[in-house]
């Protein structure tokens, strides 16, 4: 049976990083958006509030890397300002700022292929706010600005595929044929624990780190969308930890 799905392409015409919230002094980046940021790029859009989490059990995310980019590092020296606890203190010379060196990791210019699984009436409101969203949109870091291209709602038919153009989830049944594969521990959803405490939640996900197609060894399943072989994500059950 066909599924309403919407598919749209993410152009990044300078760069982007999404950090490893792991990181403290080194951020590296995932190589491809998490779910979370997805969600988080549709929420602005349909001008959500922050940490507003009450679309995301409706939503089931695909991910595929069109153009890798190019992997480069930056080092930066931060510096914030040292809050002085007496006045003695504030009026020493070199007393008013603290440093930190920083390395991020960055992505210039890649190029991405995302695909929600929905129902059509949350599919078209999602596909309205990203040809018109109520806020800027960027990728990962709030500087960094994105372009939103050939957005499309059309059906989903199910498949039985060992040829992928998306990053799937890891079950350790599969194994990469022919093409270069990578595994990320994927951040996919925040749970809430209390007023302003959420937890992380991942997914082990398998992926080709140069974009286009993943081959694996045995035939799983998977959607057909224009073209493309995909699999979402699986439905996300609990919203609280």
């Amino acid at each position: 049976m066909e599924t309403p799905s919407l598919r749209f392409g993410i152009e990044v015409p300078f760069w982007c990083s999404f950090r490893d919230p792991t990181g403290i002094n080194v951020h590296t980046t995932f190589r491809f958006p998490p779910l979370t940021t997805l969600y988080g790029l549709v929420a602005n859009a349909l001008d959500m509030r922050q940490d507003d989490y009450s679309l995301r059990r409706d939503l089931r995310f695909a991910v595929g890397i069109v153009r890798p980019g190019e992997l480069v590092e930056t080092y930066s020296k931060i510096m914030k300002v040292r809050e002085a606890k007496t006045p003695e203190e504030a009026a020493k010379p070199g007393n008013v700022f603290i440093s930190t060196s920083v390395i991020k990791q960055k992505l210039i210019a890649p190029s991405y292929q995302a695909f929600i699984l929905a129902r059509y009436e949350t599919l078209d409101k999602v596909a309205a706010a990203l040809k018109a969203p109520a806020r800027p949109l960027y990728l990962g870091e709030s500087d960094d600005v994105v372009d939103i291209i050939d957005i499309a709602i059309g059906q989903a038919e199910p498949v039985e595929i060992d040829t992928l153009h998306s990053a799937i989830p890891f079950t350790g049944s599969e194994a990469p044929r022919d093409t270069a594969a990578a595994m990320v521990n994927l951040p996919y959803n925040f749970m809430r624990r209390g007023r302003s405490d959420w937890a992380l939640q991942r997914r082990l996900y398998s992926y080709n780190p140069g974009g286009g197609v993943l081959r694996i060894d045995r035939k799983i399943n998977a959607y057909l969308i224009n073209g493309s072989h995909v699999v979402f994500e699986p439905p996300i059950e609990n919203q609280e930890a």
